[in-house]
């Protein structure tokens, strides 16, 4: 279970989740993220404001790929998007349940990870939201 304690971190400016280690990033009492390459001077700040991480559920899909947050999963023919909401990872259309908290991520068996919401928006095109 120690897949649960990985993350991605995006960056909207640049559009791209980063690739670096995660372990070369410094946060600066500014608020920025300092980052240097190659062990050398060369350095660059990110804006913590550009950046949204996103958390992996531990959970994987049918295909043995990792399920993170922001992940567009298909369920049979439906698609949805992997929330953390209320202390559990779940879709933004599950079912909402007596105590209103949704059905757990965990529940279901035939997810498959299609892409994800920052990369790949277009795939919930005509999919309507909850």
């Amino acid at each position: 279970m120690e897949d649960r304690f990985k993350y991605k971190i995006y960056n909207t400016t640049k559009k791209v989740f980063l690739k670096e280690n995660l372990l070369d990033y410094v946060l600066c009492s500014n608020g920025n993220i300092s980052h240097h390459q190659n062990r050398n001077s060369t350095e660059f700040y990110i804006s913590v404001a550009d950046l949204i991480s996103v958390f992996c559920t531990g959970l994987k899909d049918k295909t043995g790929q990792l399920i993170y947050e922001g992940d567009i999963v298909q369920n049979y023919a439906l698609r949805d998007v992997v929330i953390f909401e209320k202390g559990i990872f779940t879709t933004k259309g599950s079912a909402v349940g007596r105590f209103g908290i949704r059905q757990p991520l965990a529940v279901h068996n035939e997810l498959k990870v299609l892409g994800n919401i920052y990369e790949n928006p277009d795939i919930l095109e005509g999919v309507k939201d909850e």
